[in-house]
């Protein structure tokens, strides 16, 4: 406890991580010098000052509970039972915070990514000196390529979060637009195709993002122009991004608001509960992915006023000081570079 006001973490461990190529065992529970990862992640946030945990379970999830248990006996566990996305992930958790009255601080973060103690205690710092309702993790694009960019205002103040695949899918159908503007009567299916693959080269991204414009382009060799136009149509709600910022809400395209993001997010988030909750009630499957993302809570945050139209929640944006402060994996050769970066600490 800091301050005297409590912190618990919510640990987001639902996940199947397909990528790690084994089916039996959850992510979490790998182990890196003999612990399970999320094992060792609770140990650094405890000394941190965390005094409680909640975790999300769902894939494997008595795996994930007898880790936890063999080693902690102040956890919760809240169940996802879909998988939904990170913000219903953390909507699952928070529910059990809120059902309690819980009026404290609580780090949201994912299971399966690896702290160091120093860049915890510097987001627990900035919340305390900042009085912030939201404190979360950044770190430099060139380490971090596939994260979601930061939104900024004028004033260097974080006002949402893009994910890359809105910036894609947002630039690929202004590509299919300029192709489209050109063409008559129908369109050769090969060179959309080609353009899809290329903007979303996994074959499981590329269905799920673009949808009914892979499905309408991938079994003919030509397609009329007007169903072309229709399906972009219908997929250009999901890279509209409504954002405030600098006293004024704009409506713009995904990958408009790529350009002078400098900085991405690492998906580590220190609330005030009541900020976590009045945020988590806004999320919405309708972007890209199909998913609730926990990332729009900072743009839902960002964009509420109070009756004099200030602000009404205070954000702030923590950077890493190396990339090693806050490390993240999805497959065995990622795990093994943190293996050996810990290894050698």
């Amino acid at each position: 406890m800091r301050g005297n006001v409590p912190i618990v973490s919510l640990v987001m461990a639902a996940g199947a991580g397909k990528r790690m190529g084994d089916a039996s065992r959850n992510k979490v529970c790998y182990e890196i010098d003999g612990e399970p990862v999320i094992c060792r992640s609770l140990h650094t946030y405890e000394a941190c000052g965390v005094n409680r945990h909640v975790v999300v379970v769902g894939h494997l999830a008595e795996q994930v509970r007898e880790a936890v248990a063999a080693d902690f006996s102040n956890v919760s566990f809240a169940v996802q039972a879909e998988q939904l996305g990170t913000g219903n992930a953390a909507r699952c958790g928070a529910a059990v915070l809120e059902a309690e009255g819980y009026t404290g601080l609580v780090l949201v973060v994912a299971g399966d990514r690896i702290l160091e103690r120093s860049v915890v205690e510097r987001m627990i710092g900035a919340q305390q000196s900042s009085g912030a309702d939201l404190v979360f993790l950044t770190g430099a694009v060139a380490d971090n390529p596939t994260s979601g960019r930061v939104i900024r205002d004028s004033s260097g103040r974080p006002v949402a979060i893009v994910e890359v695949s809105e910036i894609a899918l947002s630039r690929l159908l202004a590509d299919v637009e300029e192709m489209l503007a050109d063409a008559h009567g129908s369109i050769l299916t090969a060179e959309l195709l080609e353009l899809l693959q290329e903007y979303f080269p996994e074959q499981s991204k590329l269905e799920k993002v673009c949808g009914e414009l892979y499905e309408l382009v991938k079994g003919a060799a030509e397609v009329e122009i007007e169903q072309v136009r229709d399906t972009v149509a219908a997929l250009l709600p999901a890279v509209q991004i409504e954002l405030r910022r600098d006293g004024r809400t704009e409506q713009v395209r995904a990958h408009e608001l790529e350009t002078g993001a400098d900085d991405v997010n690492l998906s580590v988030y220190l609330f005030r509960a009541a900020a976590l909750y009045d945020g988590l009630v806004s999320l919405r499957a309708s972007n890209a992915q199909g998913e609730e993302y926990l990332t729009d809570v900072v743009k839902h945050l960002a964009g509420m006023s109070d009756c004099n139209d200030h602000p009404r929640y205070h954000l702030e944006a923590v950077q890493v000081a190396y990339p090693e402060e806050s490390m993240g994996f999805n497959t065995l050769e990622e795990l093994e570079r943190i293996r050996a970066h810990c290894a050698g600490e």
